[in-house]
């Protein structure tokens, strides 16, 4: 259930617009299921391909149909436009695993949620994030009441706002692959010790010390909040490419 449901949220992401589904024949999780699945959380199966090796005839078969099927659909496509859009269309995911956050920097950061939520934005943290035991950030972002998950883990976020994304542990990778399912854009993360970034999911590594960071909490704490915004902009601009991916 939970990697279909991750499936299912990384199928609909918005930056994924061109997605097929292979199966091989024989696994519970089949095609089949899959169309279900899709049609479930509101998705159309005809707007993604569809292959199996056994019954598309083996690998070199289904590579070549899979090949096939993607050329078609780029060389049909129109041409991609961008335009200017508001913090409304923002989707953020926060992360960050180290045990103590600074006060200073857990108020910057819930700066930045309040900027985004107020806004009409979303922004996802996973339940194993470090910012959730910080006093500061939960003051700071929570109204009432102690958080508790509003998405499951690698559920679609359909509703804009603050929101907890249930995790199965405090696994970097786990944590970091059912929060792109939930369809963040861009992903923030507070880091002391470098981590792996995501395989499509652009991620911003902030800081007070470390390598590789993309903005460096330090010097007056007044600023971190606008300096992390701005770098999230120039990201979703196309104007930087994150240290992540830079870095290697």
């Amino acid at each position: 259930e939970v990697f279909n449901r991750t499936m299912v949220g990384y199928m609909g992401h918005p930056m994924v617009r061109y997605g097929l589904f292979l199966e091989h024949g024989c696994e519970k999780t089949h095609n089949d299921y899959m169309r279900h699945a899709l049609r479930d959380q509101g998705l159309d199966a005809t707007d993604y391909g569809w292959a199996s090796v056994q019954l598309d005839g083996g690998i070199d078969a289904v590579i070549d149909k899979i090949e096939r099927w993607f050329i078609a659909r780029i060389a049909q496509a129109p041409p991609s436009v961008f335009e200017p859009v508001g913090l409304k269309q923002l989707r953020l995911g926060l992360m960050g695993l180290d045990t103590e956050l600074p006060p200073d920097a857990a108020a910057a950061i819930a700066q930045v949620v309040r900027t985004i939520v107020a806004r009409g934005g979303s922004v996802v943290v996973p339940e194993s994030a470090s910012l959730w035991g910080s006093e500061r950030f939960v003051a700071e972002t929570v109204e009432q009441g102690t958080p508790r998950p509003t998405l499951a883990y690698g559920q679609r976020m359909s509703t804009p706002g603050l929101h907890m994304m249930a995790a199965p542990s405090r696994h970097w990778a786990e944590s970091i692959t059912g929060l792109g399912a939930t369809g963040v854009e861009l992903i923030l993360a507070y880091e002391e010790t470098p981590y792996a970034g995501h395989p499509f999911v652009p991620l911003l590594r902030v800081g007070a010390s470390g390598v590789s960071l993309d903005v460096a909490l330090t010097g007056d704490p007044a600023g971190w909040a606008d300096a992390m915004l701005a770098a999230m902009m120039d990201v979703l601009d196309r104007a930087q490419i994150p240290r992540s991916i830079t870095a290697g």
